[in-house]
């Protein structure tokens, strides 16, 4: 009798140990896998409340603000460059980007102990299985770069203190941070932009939708335009250059306009910029006889505003130099022929 007692007690054991393992699964499952945040969900938010940040610098900070967040973010050993700054007593001030812990000897990276690098490393532990350190230390810098290419590409519409701060009253539609840096005249952040990050320079900003070549263009800031043209290795010219805004005008057209404006505004003060600005634009591709909504190309938009200019304000007809911007559409081979949408 023995043995039978024996054989149900370990049938009964067996029977409550399966018991016991399905109701840790359940329990798992069911109530602490959706207590417990997922280090997905944390990141998440990190990124986001990051992007926040990016954001205010941009637009409320200074220059080169958003260049060091973004250093900071993927690690460059530059970002730390300036930091410690010694004082005239020979003690460290720490600036706000940096703190002592960044500078403790033997640390094993320049990488700053952030919750958002934390919850990316915990991430990267979860999801990914590694057979050596380094193996793991990559790809927590890859995710870290990844995070950042997402973040320079960001787009947002404006809040109304946004607009105020940035002067973008009627604006509305989103604008990209690289717009946004041009906008506030952020030279050193443009140029990481541009240099450090796969920008998408075809997106259209605002509810002009104008590129950032469109706004270089209107700025007649010659060594923007070049910089966007000829500094990013990522993006071809030729993607953007012909790109329309909601006129739709091209790049080109924007040029033009800023000659001629019909309504009394400025001209622009270095023409020979605009010029070179012109030949610029026309080496790296720009299609010289493009069109806007009224079928008008360029040398359309020339005459038709000089017409303008001499019916309602004749004593400024001189300050367009009409022979020389129509020499360089010329030796550009615009077409001479092609009719608007009125048959001119």
């Amino acid at each position: 009798m023995v043995l039978p007692l024996e054989s149900s007690f370990f049938s009964v054991l067996v029977f409550l140990l399966e018991k016991l393992v399905y109701f840790e699964n359940w329990w798992y499952e069911v109530i602490w896998s959706h207590w417990r945040p997922s280090s997905t969900t944390t990141l998440d938010k990190l990124v986001k409340r990051k992007e926040d940040e990016i954001w205010h610098a941009v637009i409320f900070g200074k220059d080169g603000q958003v260049r060091r967040i973004f250093e900071d973010l993927t690690n460059k050993p530059e970002a730390r460059v300036t930091f410690p700054n010694v004082t005239g007593n020979g003690v460290a001030a720490f600036s706000p980007s940096s703190s002592p812990r960044d500078t403790e000897a033997g640390a094993p990276s320049y990488r700053p102990d952030t919750k958002l690098q934390k919850a990316v490393e915990t991430d990267v532990k979860e999801h990914g299985v590694f057979d050596r350190d380094e193996n793991y230390e990559m790809a927590v810098q890859a995710r870290l770069e990844a995070i950042a290419e997402r973040l320079a590409n960001s787009s947002r519409s404006l809040t109304k203190k946004e607009k105020e701060q940035a002067q973008e009253w009627w604006s509305s539609g989103p604008f990209s941070l690289l717009w946004m840096a041009i906008h506030q005249d952020h030279k050193s952040d443009v140029d990481y932009l541009l240099t450090e990050h796969n920008q998408k320079l075809h997106k259209g900003n605002g509810s002009s939708n104008e590129t950032v070549l469109h706004l270089a263009v209107s700025k007649n800031d010659l060594d923007l335009v070049r910089d966007i043209l000829e500094k990013s290795s990522y993006t071809s010219p030729h993607t953007y250059i012909n790109a329309r805004d909601s006129g739709p005008r091209t790049a080109l057209h924007n040029l033009v306009s800023s000659l001629c404006l019909p309504y009394g505004y400025h001209i622009p003060g270095d023409l020979n910029k605009t010029f070179d600005i012109l030949d610029l634009l026309s080496q790296h591709g720009a299609n010289i006889d493009a069109l806007d909504m009224s079928f008008r190309t360029p040398l359309h938009m020339l005459l038709s505003r000089t017409l303008n200019r001499k019916r309602f304000w004749p004593e400024e007809l001189s300050t367009i130099p009409l022979d020389r911007l129509m020499d360089k559409l010329l030796q550009a081979g615009t077409e001479v022929n092609t009719k608007d949408f009125q048959g001119m």
